[in-house]
């Protein structure tokens, strides 16, 4: 029984006392002498340790009828089984299965030949111990013999759970799919509002559709709230619909990259949520009848510049909807004007661009805070006519273009004057172009000036020409007259004349010989005086000029008329004093010259006159050393006169000398008388000499 095998048995019989082995033919009649046995092979050919085709009885006889011979397909199993969940299986359960057409009951695990084909079952009498919701449910309980091997039943410990389904929206709920684990395996069910009630595998988790579209609806149902995901133990589950629209956000920036993106605070699942949006197209789930706001503007703004969108944000989720926004970078400017220098300007208006728009608003002196597109430009009057040609009001500070950075503009316009400005130069040469010192715009400038030169300045700002043009001679230049400075009130012309001057030089050689007048700049062709009064200790020498013109000679006072620049030194003579006191005198030997000086002399010398002075003592006299110059008690005494110098030469008597002479003197006269009294009385005497011989 069970097919699978052509191979027939073996029939081993006796007949006339001679052994045969032949393949036994099924319904067929064999002869065999009576009293013998015969035998069939226990074991079809062709079988294996896991398969086999075996005799179901007896497989010898000696009997004569008919024998039907069983032969049964049998397969090598092994009957086992594992358990999944928190406790074990209690009582154990038997298997039921056949052998050689015989049922068996016996406890797993173990191995036995089973019939092919034949079926097999497992017990499940745990249950008989277990409250009702909740059990082991067992997989592969039944089968068919098929093939050799592991026949394994898995008990799963199952509790019964009650699922809930409630929905919150305008449109009818219709149906949710319910995941669960069943025996091992994930088995979809379908949920109403009315719910449903399901066996689940312990310690399983099981699941609910997260979003239900409808097919064609533009909505959806969307699950809020799922009190329990696991199935631990028996209980009810409760899962919650919302009922959701979508928003379609369009974003865009204008005007440079965002700060950073903008957010959408909806509700979405009963929850108050918070996102980002992404440049481009963004679509969000909104729960029915909720409200939504994006933000505006975007996070990184201030309050001098921001990236705002001016259409609506925000709304309410009755449906489908969408926001179609664009962000626009834009700088605060407060706006106003100012006239400066005087008068008034005509009403006018400023143009500037926001949310990519042009505006034009009216400019007053007080401010107006505009919103302007970042990068976009400002367009103001650059000014206005005055009541002439020569007058107007121009706008000093254009706004830059393009506009990057925020801050308070106040347009100055200001009050200005076309001033004309002519000079003339008389003389010769060619003097450098005088400069012109004027405020425009407020700010100080200076332009050189071409004769006929006109400009325009600030009204009430000072200006000034160049006094003095200086040529590259340096005592040459050019003197400014007219008027050389004022304040801008109108377009009158200005002229200023320049006239040739040369630089007169008065000096003295040496310094501090005299006192000195006249000189300085001078005309040219115009005549100066000069004239010097020598200091005490000098003597006036002559004047020593240089240039065309200059005078050179003795006299103090003098005119002279300039047409070049002039050097005119005043030279002196410094005085040398020898003073001699005593009975002495003193030699002045001045080159070839020499002076003999007994009392007192002054000599005016040319700074630098070399002089060698000579003390000559008196009788009975000594030099007593030079006074006034580092020589000492030296007779000779050489210097150069440099500055007015005063010399003392004293002598004294020298009273070894005249004593001596003294004392000659006496001797002599003593002599004399001696003489004198001797020649009266010669014979006295020369008694008295011969006596004394």
């Amino acid at each position: 029984m069970g097919g699978g095998n052509s191979h027939p048995p073996t029939l081993q019989y006796t007949l006339e006392g001679q052994t045969y082995t032949k393949p036994l033919k099924n319904d067929s009649t064999y002869t065999v002498d009576g009293g013998t046995y015969w035998s069939v092979s226990s074991f079809l050919p062709g079988g294996n340790s896991t398969q086999r085709w075996t005799l179901s009885g007896s497989n010898d006889g000696n009997e004569a009828g008919d024998r039907v011979l069983t032969y049964y397909r049998q397969e090598n199993v092994t009957f086992s089984y594992t358990w999944v969940g928190n406790g074990q299986i209690f009582p154990l359960n038997k298997v039921n299965y056949t052998s050689f057409g015989i049922t068996y009951l016996q406890y797993p695990v173990f191995s036995a030949w089973a019939d092919y084909g034949s079926p097999y079952s497992y017990g499940n009498k745990s249950n008989n111990n277990l409250p009702p919701d909740s059990r082991w449910f067992v997989v592969g309980r039944n089968g068919t013999i098929g093939a050799p091997g592991t026949i394994a039943a898995s008990y799963f410990e199952q509790y019964l759970m009650n699922f809930g389904v409630s929905a919150s929206g305008p449109d009818g709920f219709k149906s949710t799919t319910l995941t669960e684990s069943y025996g091992g395996a994930l088995v979809n069910h379908t949920l109403t509002t009315t719910g449903g009630t399901f066996w689940v595998d312990y310690n399983s988790t099981f699941s609910l559709q997260q979003t239900i579209n409808p097919l064609g609806a533009d909505y959806r149902w969307s699950l809020s709230a799922l009190n329990d995901s696991f199935a631990y133990s028996a209980g009810d589950v409760q899962a919650q619909y919302t009922e959701q629209f979508p928003l379609t956000v369009q974003i865009g920036v204008s005007g440079g990259a965002e700060p950073s993106p903008p957010e959408i605070t909806a509700m979405a699942d009963r929850q108050n949520t918070t996102s980002q949006l992404a440049s481009g197209t963004t679509v969000t789930w909104v729960d029915a009848g909720s409200g939504y706001q994006v933000t505006n503007p975007l996070l990184g703004s201030s309050p001098n510049e921001r990236w705002f969108t001016p259409s609506s944000v925000e709304g309410v989720a009755n449906g489908p909807s969408s926001l179609d926004l664009e962000y626009y970078h834009q700088i605060l400017v407060p706006l106003d004007y100012a006239v400066v220098g005087g008068g008034s300007v005509p009403p006018f208006n400023a143009t500037y661009t926001t949310f990519g728009s042009a505006v034009s608003v009216p400019v007053t002196t007080a401010p107006s805070n505009l919103w302007v597109d970042f990068g976009t430009s400002l367009g103001v009057p650059g000014g206005f006519a005055g009541s002439s040609q020569f007058e107007r009001w121009n706008l000093g500070n254009p706004p830059s273009t393009p506009l990057a950075t925020p801050g308070a503009l106040t347009l100055a316009y200001y009050h200005q004057f076309y001033v004309p400005f002519v000079y003339t130069v008389s003389g010769q040469g060619s003097p450098p172009s005088p400069i012109l010192t004027g405020s425009e715009f407020g700010a100080q400038y200076s332009w050189p000036l071409s004769s006929g030169t006109s400009t325009w300045l600030d009204g009430d700002s000072s200006w000034s020409v160049t006094g003095i043009l200086q040529s590259a001679v340096p005592d040459e230049r050019w003197e400014g007259s007219g008027t050389l400075n004022g304040t801008v009130n109108s377009g009158t012309l200005i002229v200023v004349a320049y006239q040739d001057e040369y630089y007169v030089s008065v000096g003295s050689n040496p310094v501090g010989g005299g006192t000195l007048s006249g000189g300085g700049w001078v005309k040219a062709g115009q005549a100066v005086g000069i004239a010097t009064t020598p200091s005490q200790g000098f003597a006036f020498a002559g004047w020593l000029g240089s240039g065309a013109g200059s005078y050179s000679g003795r006299s103090e006072n003098y005119s002279v008329t300039v047409s070049a620049p002039l050097q005119e030194v005043a030279q002196y003579y410094v005085a040398l004093l020898v003073q001699v006191s005593g009975r002495g005198s003193v030699s002045v030997m001045i080159g070839s010259s020499t002076y003999t000086i007994g009392n007192q002399l002054t000599l005016y010398l040319p700074p630098g006159t070399n002089v060698t002075l000579v003390a000559n003592p008196g009788l009975l006299e000594t030099f007593s050393g030079w006074q006034g110059i580092p020589a000492g008690s030296t007779k000779a005494v050489a210097f150069s006169v440099e500055t007015p110098l005063g010399i003392g030469a004293p002598f004294t008597i020298d009273l070894v000398e005249a004593l001596g002479v003294v004392t000659l003197y006496a001797g002599i006269a003593a002599f004399v008388i001696i003489y004198l009294v001797w020649n009266r009385r010669p014979n006295r005497i020369m008694n008295r000499v011969r006596s004394s011989v």
